[in-house]
């Protein structure tokens, strides 16, 4: 094994180690990651790999590769958060080390380090590296894909199975989060090829091999899944993705929110963005050399990811993930690069976190409670490291020793952000994870008995409460599959139907938040009985009517 590959899977198992420490430790996150656990256990569970179901209702939202992934990883290794979040922390692993091979053939080993530690430890990278999302596998995936097809342009025919190893990976993003893969692949790419004048290199594309291998990944799932599901194609395509960008909400994030994600997300290294805008410019004016045409397509690729999440009225930081490592390479290539452009952005970058470390020292003990969190230990581990972490950085920079300079931010910001991760499952229930109240509520629990969660469905009730759930109020938007009309009942009703749950025969448990608690409380007084406060929710009985001689309260 050549030394580049020892360092490449070096790479990968620390970052294996940084990413996947304490992976188990707390709870599932609201909203996403309690849908995705509950998915994959009832595909585990149930056998049936085709149709996603959320609480036995269908659930089609989303392909299905990631839930194949997590529902493998549970059989293996448990029904826990740990395996539950082990894919995605290895496809996060996976793209780090990716990075750094890429980074250590174009631009060179410092550039390598500089770029693989920029993306470990940018803010939303690290912390959607421990969580179950599709944005996760799918910035895997694009990154990869991208690498195969530059790859592949660069070297003619005889690299023309690169394309092949593309065309495999966009298949699997297909099948991770759908067509947006292609988008984020072949509109950067084509387009570094039309400014560098090489559309030439599609020639020696084998278009018919790539294209068999797309749909030997792809065609079986969605044909099986319309055949099981018949509409499903069209809810997918139109409603999934189409709709999404011109469905009406009733507030519309302005079009730089996009952008103020992609800065806040890459934090601490928000400040080299300037310093590398300038770099970039001046490698585009040299394409004839390896490194511009790849700044060409990294840029092309960041610049593609916003303009595609710029549209939707409705926008998650999450989105734009699979620009990150493109981010992470361009950062790299401008702090390890010659002159001093990378120097100073070390050293702004350091004095920046000598301003939150001096920052969190005076108002920590302030902040940390309002998230649940012990100021007493929280505040001097931030504020220490990142002190500590920012003097390292601009004595290191000031003697230019800029892979140290790196090194130390990311640790100034990776260390207390594991030490808050050893805190989070013992926040109150309702900041971090809702786990807490869901095993509140099954301490109250009957064995079989279901739980009515009156006016809002938390998510993690549908993974964490071992019995039935039932939901009364408003529709419960992860059951708006076309086919699940006429499905639903004992799963959902409306408020105005909401006597058949509360005032029958057998007793239920019930959740609900303060403000519906009241609500269910005035309309019916005789028929709910309150067992225990566990803010921001409350835990309730159901009587039934013949238990309280009469009607209790209003119909």
């Amino acid at each position: 094994m050549s030394a580049a590959r020892r360092a490449t899977l070096l790479v990968f198992l620390v970052a294996c180690l940084v990413y996947g420490f304490g992976l188990g430790s707390f709870g599932l996150i609201a909203r996403g990651e309690p849908r995705y656990a509950a998915v994959a256990r009832g595909m585990l569970r149930s056998g049936d790999f085709v149709t996603p179901r959320l609480n036995g209702l269908t659930y089609l939202d989303k392909p299905p590769l990631l839930h194949w992934m997590d529902a493998a990883s549970m059989a293996l290794f448990g029904e826990t958060e740990g395996a539950f979040r082990l894919p995605t922390m290895l496809c996060a692993a996976l793209c780090t080390a990716l990075v750094y091979g890429m980074a250590r053939r174009v631009f060179g080993p410092r550039e390598a380090l500089c770029s693989t530690v920029v993306l470990g430890s940018s803010l939303l990278w690290f912390c959607m590296a421990r969580h179950a999302r599709f944005d996760m596998p799918l910035a895997a995936v694009i990154t990869g894909a991208l690498w195969c097809c530059w790859w592949a342009s660069e070297g003619g025919r005889e690299r023309r199975l690169g394309y092949v190893g593309a065309a495999g990976l966009l298949g699997l993003g297909m099948l991770t989060k759908g067509p947006i893969a292609l988008v984020l692949v072949s509109v950067p790419f084509l387009l570094a090829l039309a400014l560098t004048r090489r559309l030439g290199a599609l020639r020696h594309v084998p278009w018919a091999l790539c294209l068999g291998l797309f749909l030997v990944l792809t065609v079986p799932w969605y044909w099986a899944c319309e055949r099981a599901n018949p509409g499903y194609l069209a809810f997918f395509f139109g409603h999934e993705n189409a709709w999404r960008l011109t469905r009406q909400a009733p507030v519309r994030q302005p079009w730089w929110h996009t952008i103020a994600f992609l800065l806040g997300g890459i934090l601490p290294w928000t400040l080299c963005v300037p310093g590398v805008v300038r770099r970039a410019w001046r490698d585009l004016r040299r394409p004839g050399e390896a490194a511009g045409r790849l700044t060409l397509l990294l840029g092309l690729c960041v610049l593609t990811t916003i303009a595609v999440y710029i549209p939707p009225p409705v926008k998650f930081i999450q989105y734009i993930i699979p620009a990150v490592p493109a981010v992470a390479l361009l950062i790299g290539r401008h702090l390890a690069g010659p002159g001093r452009e990378g120097r100073w952005s070390l050293l702004s970058s350091g004095a920046l976190a000598l301003l939150f470390g001096a920052g969190v020292g005076v108002f920590g003990q302030r902040l940390f409670p309002q998230a649940g969190l012990p100021a007493g230990v929280m505040t001097p581990v931030w504020a220490g490291c990142l002190l500590v972490g920012g003097i390292v950085v601009l004595a290191a920079a000031a003697t230019d020793r800029r892979d140290l300079a790196c090194v130390a931010l990311a640790a100034a910001l990776i260390v207390p952000l594991h030490v808050t991760y050893g805190f989070v499952g013992k926040a109150p229930p309702h900041v971090i994870t809702e786990q807490p109240v869901l095993a509140a509520a099954a301490d109250h629990a009957a064995p079989g008995e279901a739980l009515v969660c009156y006016g809002y469905t938390p998510p993690s009730a549908l993974y964490y409460y071992p019995y039935g759930v039932m939901s009364v109020g408003d529709p419960v938007s992860e059951y708006d599959y076309p086919g699940n009309m006429g499905h639903t009942e004992g799963k959902w009703v409306p408020f105005a139907r909401e006597a058949e749950v509360l005032t029958t025969a057998p007793a239920k448990l019930g959740l609900a938040r303060p403000t519906y608690w009241r609500q269910v409380q005035a309309r019916w007084p005789r028929h709910v009985r309150l067992l225990e406060e566990c803010p921001p929710y409350v835990i309730f009985e159901t009587v039934p009517t013949a238990q309280v001689g009469g009607n209790g309260g209003s119909s």
